[in-house]
Formats: structure tokens, C-alpha cells, sequence
């Protein structure tokens, strides 16, 4: 077994070994960050912060009946929308943007923003430096509107004395970290639907259930072909082995996830293939589902993203039949560092349900 040699970064890719590094609170620290120690104790502080304050505050908004009959609304308006954009032949891709920012301001953060702001917080990671600073009026606006998130984040950044304005790079971090990779998930989801028609129908029915375990098995398989993130990092808090590998104090441990969404020891053979029913038909442990992560800093969004996907599939598919435009299949996509951006236009068509 080597010993630890001071390498810069450590790529791993095997399911159980992205498991152990995520889980672990000791061995691994928050993610890969700059040589600045004051820096990166600053930044590690801010998360570990972001995760306690954030998450006690959106789990009791996330569990509450209010939130889906929310989102059942924004998902009928999206639908009317769609057929809107079908007619005239425009693509969906800027609407889904604004689906999903209109879920995390009206049913999140507790606030609204207009027409004429929506378009600031599209495409975040194609943002220009005059768009960003103009989203942080916005969020700057709602901060003072005090709705619940609001005041606990204002609250945390005077009680822990953070620098000035921590409280709006946490509501910036939700909304675009949210919106950008919420926006690819659901584009993906919604082409994989078209073009598997004979399972609308089973989403469909599940509309009323008190449980969805087709539509989830449906999402989770979305997920798994087409992760929005693409790696994960953590860097090393001491020296340690690794399987065979040494692992330096100060190394970036990089955890690629499309190998690990890919291991037929796991989800069985045909990995390659779209198969919602593997999660019905096979026991996969929770730690090999990780596109949102895994352990103590899982994504704080998970549930809002698998919730709103849930919801706007089911009442698409409980209203119409959809398809896409002729010639046009899986949207292409472009890595843009550890995320994927849908780089190719989504056209849907919708046949009413008699």
C-alpha cells in the first residue's frame, strides 16, 4: 500500500468509496479549496453555518401540505405556457428556467419577483458581471421584506459576526445553485417523458396517490443518466489510505459520479439503457443514490427538486400527451466545470387528454 505522497488531487469513482468520502465527518473536510487558510476556514464556517441554518428552516416548509398545492398551481400556469410556446414553435428552455426560480422564490424564500426580473436569474452560469449585480438588488430587496428565511439568515450573520452581506450570498446560492442545476434535471426529465409515452400514463395515475413510486423510480433514473453535477470535491483533513492509495493532508479527494450512477453491481446490467423500473425490481442501497450527494453536506435543495419535478410530471401527464417535435431527441449538454447546461432547445408538443 503506498504511503501518502503529496499529490495535488485524488479522482475517485466507485460507488462505496464516494460513499465513504461523503459520509465521513472526520477524514474529509468541505470541498476542494484555495492554499488561503483563513480563506478556507471562512468558507467552511459559512457552510457548515448555511447547512444549520437553512435546513431547520426549509424542512417544515418543505413537508407542509401548502407547498405542493403551491407548486401544483406554478405547474398548471407552466402547462397553459408550454402550449403557448408549442404553438408559435418556441422552445421550453427559458420557461423551465422561470418554473423552477418561481418555485424557489414563491414557495422558499417566501417572496415574488416580476417579469422584468426573471431573466436576471437564468443561466447563471452564462450571467454577465452587470446581471449578477443587478440579482443582488433583488435579493437584497427581499432580505428586507423579513419573510422567515429572511430573518433567520440576517439573524445568523449578526449572531456569528460574519462579514457584511453573507446573508445575501446565501440567498444568491440558492436561487441560481437551485435554478441552474433544478432547470437541467427537469429539462431532462421532461424530454426522457416525451419520449417514453407508454410511461406518462403510469405518472399520470399516480397524480392523487399519497405515495408516487413510479414517477420516483422515473426521476431517480433521470438522475442517474443525467446528473446535473458531474463531480464532487472534498479535500483531505489528514493523512490517511485509501484502497491502495496514500491520501495527503491538504489533497483534493474529486469524486466523479457518473462512474458510480453507472456500476452494474449496483443497478444491475444494461446501465447504458433508461430503466425506471431497476429501482422498483432491485433493493439500491440510499448511499449509491448520489447525485445530490451524500452524508452530512447532502444538497439542501434535494427535496424541493425531487418534489417540483414530481408534482409538474404528474399534472403535465394527468392533462396531455406529450411528444417532441419531430427530428429532435436528448437534449445535448456542455460541462461547465463540475455541472452540466443543456446547450440544445427542448421543443414539446402537447395533445389534450379527451
Amino acid at each position: 500500500m503506498n504511503k501518502p505522497d503529496g499529490k495535488k488531487a485524488l479522482v475517485v469513482g466507485d460507488t462505496a468509496n464516494i460513499a465513504r468520502v461523503l459520509k465521513s465527518p472526520t477524514e474529509f473536510g468541505f470541498y476542494g479549496l484555495p492554499d488561503d487558510k483563513q480563506w478556507r476556514d471562512g468558507f467552511a464556517k459559512s457552510i457548515k453555518l448555511m447547512h444549520q441554518v437553512l435546513m431547520p428552516a426549509l424542512m417544515p416548509r418543505f413537508m407542509s401540505s401548502s407547498i405542493r398545492t403551491d407548486i401544483a398551481e406554478i405547474s398548471r400556469d407552466f402547462f397553459r405556457e408550454m402550449v403557448a410556446f408549442a404553438e408559435v414553435g418556441k422552445p421550453v428552455n427559458t420557461l423551465i428556467e422561470d418554473f423552477v426560480t418561481t418555485v424557489i422564490f414563491k414557495c422558499i424564500i417566501g417572496s415574488k419577483i416580476s417579469n422584468e426580473e426573471m431573466p436576471l436569474f437564468r443561466s447563471s452560469q452564462k450571467a454577465d458581471l452587470s446581471e449578477t449585480g443587478q440579482a443582488s438588488t433583488v435579493i437584497s430587496r427581499i432580505l428586507n421584506e423579513q419573510t422567515p428565511l429572511s430573518v433567520e439568515l440576517l439573524k445568523t450573520e449578526k449572531a456569528e459576526n460574519l462579514y457584511e452581506g453573507w446573508a445575501i450570498e446565501q440567498l444568491m446560492s440558492l436561487v441560481f445553485a437551485g435554478a441552474g442545476t433544478t432547470s437541467t434535471f427537469i429539462t431532462m426529465a421532461l424530454a426522457r417523458m416525451a419520449l417514453n409515452p407508454e410511461m406518462q400514463s403510469l405518472i399520470a395515475a399516480e397524480k392523487n396517490a399519497e405515495a408516487a413510486p413510479f414517477t420516483d423510480a422515473f426521476l431517480k433514473e433521470v438522475l442517474r443518466l443525467n446528473p446535473p453535477v458531474l463531480t464532487i470535491s472534498r479535500e483531505a483533513l489528514e493523512d490517511n489510505f485509501f484502497e491502495e492509495f496514500g491520501v495527503s493532508k491538504g489533497m483534493e479527494v474529486i469524486l466523479n459520479l457518473y462512474p458510480g450512477l453507472n456500476d452494474t453491481n449496483v443497478f444491475g446490467a444494461h446501465c447504458d439503457q433508461f430503466a425506471p423500473e431497476r429501482w422498483l425490481q432491485r433493493k439500491i442501497e440510499s448511499s449509491a443514490f448520489i447525485p445530490f450527494g451524500y452524508g452530512p453536506h447532502i444538497c439542501i435543495g434535494r427535496h424541493l427538486a425531487m418534489m417540483e419535478a414530481s408534482i409538474l410530471l404528474k399534472e403535465l401527464c394527468s392533462m396531455a400527451e406529450l411528444s417532441l417535435t419531430s427530428g429532435f431527441e436528448l437534449p445535448n449538454v456542455e460541462h461547465l466545470g463540475r455541472a452540466t447546461e443543456i446547450i440544445q432547445p427542448l421543443f414539446l408538443k402537447s395533445t389534450f387528454k379527451g
